[in-house]
């Protein structure tokens, strides 16, 4: 039971500026109750040095990055699919395309911008 008061308060010290890193937040909490055997076999030591502060802000601009996503660019979003060639495969936004190799399908596409692009350059796909 020690183990998880230690996350928690770990968790719970980063600074909460933007309503996606409360969301992380509470993600994260939620994923280390849910697994909270794991979690109290794990050394003490291990849960220490671990940066918490990194993994909930990674969590957090997946999260903003998802939400811009859904609310100004998934209706805009189509695929060029290439049947014999699928590393010719691209992702159509706002008649602008990107490289898109073996992306057959929107949710992957989604995945795909999540990963590999930053907010600001979402969101000059849009302009």
């Amino acid at each position: 039971m020690q183990n998880i008061s230690i996350i928690n308060q770990k968790i719970n010290s980063v600074y909460s500026a933007h309503k996606f890193i409360n969301k992380a937040k509470k993600q994260r909490l939620a994923f280390y109750y849910e697994n909270l055997e794991r979690v109290n076999n794990l050394d003490a030591q291990y849960i220490n040095n671990y940066n918490f502060e990194n993994e909930v802000l990674n969590l957090s601009f997946q999260l903003e990055k998802l939400n811009y996503i859904n609310k100004s660019l998934l209706k805009k979003i189509s695929i060029e699919r290439h049947a014999y060639a699928p590393e010719l495969n691209k992702i159509l936004i706002f008649n602008k395309e990107i490289k898109a190799p073996q992306i057959t399908d929107i949710n992957a596409a989604v995945k795909f911008l999540i990963n590999n692009f930053n907010i600001e350059s979402l969101k000059q796909i849009k302009k």
